[in-house]
C-alpha cells in the first residue's frame, strides 16, 4: 500500500474520528486547537513530500493543485473558524493523495504509463 493511499485514508477518517471523539467525551486533547495546529502542518508537509516525490515520475499537476486548494480551504477554516471547511479541505487533500496514488501505480518507477 502506497504512502499516498495511507495519507488519503487518514485524511478521510481523521475528521470522523475527531467528530466521534467529541461525542464520546474525555478526549479534550484530540479536540484542543493546539492539537490541530501541531498535527496539521506535519500532515501537510508529509502530503507535499509524497506528491513532490511522485511528480518526477508522472509529471501531472492535478495532485499538487488539489493539495494547494485543500491547504487554502484549511487556512480559511482556521482563520474564519468555520469547522465544516476543515472537512472539505481534508477531502481535497485526500483527493490529491488518491489521484497521486493512482498515477504512481500507473507510471510506477520507470516514468511511463503501463
Amino acid at each position: 500500500m502506497g504512502l499516498s493511499l495511507v495519507c488519503a485514508i487518514h485524511c478521510l477518517l481523521m475528521p470522523l474520528v475527531l467528530l466521534l471523539a467529541t461525542f464520546i467525551g474525555g478526549v479534550d486533547t484530540l479536540t484542543h486547537p493546539i492539537f490541530e495546529w501541531v498535527i496539521m502542518p506535519i500532515a501537510i508537509v508529509i502530503a507535499g513530500i509524497v506528491i513532490y516525490k511522485d511528480f518526477s515520475k508522472h509529471a501531472q499537476l492535478s495532485p499538487f493543485v488539489l493539495l494547494m486548494i485543500g491547504i487554502g480551504v484549511l487556512a480559511v477554516s482556521y482563520i474564519a473558524h468555520i469547522h465544516v471547511l476543515s472537512a472539505i479541505g481534508a477531502l481535497f487533500i485526500a483527493g490529491a493523495q488518491l489521484i497521486n496514488w493512482r498515477l504512481h501505480k500507473r507510471y510506477g518507477h520507470c516514468g511511463h504509463a503501463h
